[in-house]
């Protein structure tokens, strides 16, 4: 979270916690996919769809999220 901190487009708003991060990730996932409702989406719906709010790395590899230094280690799952 703290690399996407110094990224400049988040200067003026860095991210509190990594839910922040997260929640942004969601819209994104739901603006990229239409068939996705994050009213109703469960966490098996991610999984059996491998949507990229998974990890940092799939959501950058969608082109989700930009590239920061060492995203390709951030694999763990959100």
């Amino acid at each position: 979270m703290q690399v996407y901190d110094g990224i400049r487009n988040h200067y003026r708003s860095p991210l509190r916690a990594w839910t922040c991060l997260y929640t942004k990730l969601m819209y994104l996932v739901e603006k990229a996919y239409p068939g996705v409702d994050l009213r109703t989406i469960m966490r098996d719906y991610i999984y059996a769809h491998d949507l990229p709010c998974i990890s940092i790395q799939k959501a950058v590899e969608a082109g989700l999220l930009k590239r920061v230094k060492g995203w390709e280690g951030l694999v763990s799952e959100l």
